[in-house]
């Protein structure tokens, strides 16, 4: 089933927002690190388009809109490190924000894509 409304672009609608949120967030602060701003824009598409879809979405759309959201992700994050903004401190112990922030943004996409095309309810892992 595909989405004709209007419904289908807030899922990217706020995909690029967040997006851009953490681009200005990090280019005013450079010495902080928002560890979770990679897996969260990363997630937001595919977990987006099954809130819109009003459950669960076809596993190729789930697996197209983590794709595409997890390319975003690594796009700004890539941008982020090129500019020297990832200068702030790591999770994993790592010497860079910008490997650690891909990492993120790919377990953030794998997230997205499950929870979209679960077929219980919510977006939650469960039994």
């Amino acid at each position: 089933m595909v989405m004709t409304d209007v419904r289908a672009a807030i899922p990217v609608s706020v995909t690029v927002g967040l997006a851009i949120t953490w681009a200005v967030l990090a280019g005013a602060h450079p010495h902080r690190t928002y560890h979770l701003f990679p897996a969260v824009i990363a997630a937001a598409w595919p977990a987006g388009a099954r809130v819109a879809h009003r459950g669960p979405v076809p596993p190729r759309v789930a697996l197209g809109a983590a794709l595409a959201a997890a390319v975003v992700s690594a796009a700004v994050t890539v941008a982020l490190g090129l500019a020297g903004d990832l200068g702030g401190p790591t999770v994993l112990g790592t010497r860079g924000a910008l490997g650690e922030s891909l990492l993120f943004a790919v377990l953030g996409g794998s997230y997205g894509w499950r929870a979209a095309a679960r077929t219980k309810p919510g977006l939650v892992f469960s039994r």
